[in-house]
């Protein structure tokens, strides 16, 4: 038993007890038993009250369950929380994963377009010059181009060189050529 419920049998006997001594007091006539015996209900019913509002202010199983209840629906939400973390970054990976996989494939698929293209330009670059070099052959052949011909040097003759010399003139005691 605990300790409110004893108190409060204990206040009941009590009350009982009380109750019978003030009977017994007025049945013989006997003022002071009587108000003795109200003064022990009066006691008995204090303590009956006073373990009830202890208990009533004391007792927690409400807040306990309230706490309980709380502490689930918390552990609940940090499950769900962490789930979803989880699953956020799992799909954080996958979806790296996949811009990796995305990434290799247009490299690769780079690389061979470019290959094309670099072949393509290499065909239409062999194309143009021998379409070039057909125009040329058929322009030589038509007369339209000929090759340069080879003309003889030509020697320019400068005026000085076809005269004599002149004579220098001398003077006394000079020294001369």
């Amino acid at each position: 038993m605990g300790g409110t419920q004893a108190t409060v049998a204990t206040s009941t006997v009590a009350v009982l007890g009380g109750l019978g001594l003030g009977l017994d007091g007025l049945w013989r006539d006997q003022p002071s038993q009587s108000i003795a015996g109200i003064a022990v209900i009066m006691v008995a019913l204090t303590a009956i009250i006073l373990a009830v509002l202890h208990h009533w202010i004391t007792d927690t199983s409400s807040e306990r369950a309230a706490l309980a209840a709380a502490t689930c629906a918390t552990q609940v939400e940090k499950d769900r929380y962490v789930t979803l973390q989880a699953a956020i970054e799992n799909e954080h990976q996958r979806l790296m994963q996949d811009v990796a996989a995305e990434r290799a494939a247009l490299d690769a698929r780079l690389l061979v377009e470019r290959a094309a293209m670099e072949e393509q330009l290499e065909m239409a670059v062999t194309e143009a010059s021998n379409e070039a070099m057909r125009i040329l052959h058929s322009w030589m052949r038509g007369g339209k181009l000929s090759p340069p011909t080879p003309q003889q040097a030509t020697v320019l003759r400068f005026p000085a060189q076809d005269q004599p010399e002149p004579v220098r003139a001398r003077e006394r005691g000079g020294v001369g050529p």
